[in-house]
C-alpha cells in the first residue's frame, strides 16, 4: 500500500530518512529530481520493456497537489500521443525508449510544464511545497 501512495504523491516520503532514521535530509528542488530522472533514463538500455508511456508513468503525479496539476498532466499525455505518432510513422513496432532518449523525455515533460506548474515550484525545496492539513496529516503521522 505504500507503493502505491508514494505513486499518487511521489513526495510523501520527502523526509522519511530525517525522520525515521534521523538522517539530515537532502531538500532538493523539483528541477533537481526531474533532472535527476531525465539522467537515469537517458541510461535505461534498449529493451522491450522500456516502452515510452512505462518511463512517463512516474511523472504523472510528481505535481500532486499543485495548482493546475490536472493540466499538466493532460498536456504531458498530449505531448505523449504526439511523440508516439511521429515515431510509429517510422516504425511498425510499439515505441520504445531506447538508450539517450532522455532529452526527448524531459522535452515532453518541459512542454507539459509550459503554462501550468509554476516555475517557483520547480525551484522550491520539496519540503516547501509539501500540503498541509488533516489529511496529510493522518497520512503522514508527525
Amino acid at each position: 500500500m505504500i507503493g502505491r501512495a508514494v505513486y499518487q504523491d511521489p513526495g510523501l516520503l520527502h523526509d522519511c530518512d530525517e525522520r525515521f532514521y534521523g538522517k539530515p535530509a537532502n531538500w532538493k528542488t523539483w528541477n533537481e529530481v526531474l533532472e535527476e530522472y531525465f539522467s537515469y533514463a537517458a541510461e535505461l538500455p534498449d529493451a522491450k520493456n522500456n516502452v515510452l508511456n512505462m518511463c512517463v508513468k512516474p511523472l504523472h503525479n510528481i505535481f500532486s497537489y499543485q495548482l493546475r496539476n490536472r493540466e499538466y498532466k493532460q498536456k504531458l499525455n498530449a505531448a505523449i500521443i504526439e511523440e508516439t505518432k511521429r515515431v510509429k510513422a517510422r516504425s511498425k513496432d510499439h515505441v520504445v525508449f531506447c538508450a539517450g532518449d532522455g532529452r526527448v523525455l524531459e522535452g515532453l515533460v518541459r512542454t507539459a510544464l509550459e503554462d501550468t506548474i509554476k516555475g517557483e515550484i520547480l525551484e522550491t525545496p520539496i519540503r516547501n511545497t509539501r500540503p498541509t492539513g488533516s489529511y496529510h496529516e493522518s497520512v503522514v503521522r508527525r
